[in-house]
């Protein structure tokens, strides 16, 4: 990869300010210069390499400071639009008079609803692993030992 000792070469920087772009770690090992072929395998390491993953961390910061996005953005823009989609809103004609019909949005905002519950971590994917008939697992061992041959 191009390391001496650990330091950040031009390339890791690189790859770090890629990385920025669109957060597809091939993409950003292809554009920074790593070779096509490799780029999955040399983008995944860069990610885990604590000096590569500051350099990251540093420029989303930045990023996050100058675009006044963060988490609370998010939520309250969230929030704001599952409050929109359950109101009952008039429904006007070409004319822009109320016709006396309501709309709703019920999908829109069970997806706003949705997006909340995974920050909350409410939604959480498990996998029950059980035997025949949801009986428990059977764990048939057995072990043997083969004499060597002196």
């Amino acid at each position: 990869m191009g390391r001496r000792g650990g330091e950040l070469t031009l390339k890791r920087i690189s790859f770090a300010r890629e990385y920025l772009i669109d957060l597809n770690a091939t993409q950003a090992a292809i554009r920074a210069g790593y070779s096509q072929k490799t780029a999955g395998q040399i983008g995944e390491s860069l990610l885990r390499d604590h000096m590569v993953a500051a350099l990251i961390q540093q420029g989303m910061d930045e990023r996050a400071r100058r675009t006044e996005i963060n988490a609370d953005y998010v939520l309250y823009g969230i929030r704001e639009t599952i409050e929109r989609c359950m109101q009952a809103e008039s429904v006007k004609g070409d004319d822009g008079t109320v016709s006396g019909e309501y709309t709703f949005n019920p999908s829109a905002a069970l997806k706003g609803y949705e997006l909340l519950g995974k920050h909350l971590k409410l939604f959480t994917d498990r996998v029950e692993n059980t035997g025949k008939d949801g009986g428990p697992i059977e764990q048939n061992i057995s072990v043997s030992f083969v004499p060597t041959k002196s």
